[in-house]
């Protein structure tokens, strides 16, 4: 019997989200505020639905399965840690583009720092997806797993329910 598979949903979500907002990143001319606003903001959206995800994956799933198998998140965290500090540099070039104004230099910058990232994501992801969902199963059932979903969505707050459900639910 298969079982249902634990990063799914929300993995999808990131991709749809991250593959909008490369488009846009490529297509955003440097000289029209409104485009330069739109990327901004589909920037904002990406690294908050990030961080998020890193934070929830952190204090739940991980701290969940290192009490039943001690160490078995490190890979995961130590991934996490790395990943934030390329999208700080990213938010930190974001920050640029709005205070001192959005040029095809920075606007590239930025376009190429978001396709290294996406890259790091996508092989973390798959890592997730296969050799992290795999310890989950052997350590926990359907339900526990569901539990966790769970107390994730729990402690989100609407605003950021309502973000991931905006990527989420065209992406299933």
């Amino acid at each position: 019997m298969s079982r249902p598979p634990v990063f799914a949903a929300p993995h999808k979500a990131l991709r749809a989200c991250f593959c909008k907002t490369l488009a846009s990143a490529s297509s955003t001319d440097h000289t029209q505020a409104e485009q330069v606003q739109q990327l901004v903001a589909q920037c904002r959206e990406l690294f908050k639905l990030l961080h998020v995800h890193v934070t929830e994956e952190n204090n739940v799933t991980l701290a969940q399965l290192d009490l039943r198998a001690p160490g078995a998140g490190e890979h995961d965290r130590n991934d996490h840690v790395e990943l934030e500090n390329v999208q700080e540099m990213l938010e930190e070039q974001l920050a640029q583009i709005e205070s001192a104004g959005a040029t095809v230099e920075r606007l590239d910058q930025l376009y190429a720092g978001l396709g290294v990232l996406f890259g790091m994501h996508l092989e973390h992801m798959h890592g997730e997806e296969t050799l992290t969902q795999s310890m989950l199963y052997d350590h926990f059932t359907d339900a526990e797993l569901g539990g966790m979903r769970d107390t994730i969505i729990k402690q989100m707050s609407f605003d950021q329910l309502l973000i991931w459900m905006k990527h989420m639910m065209p992406a299933m």
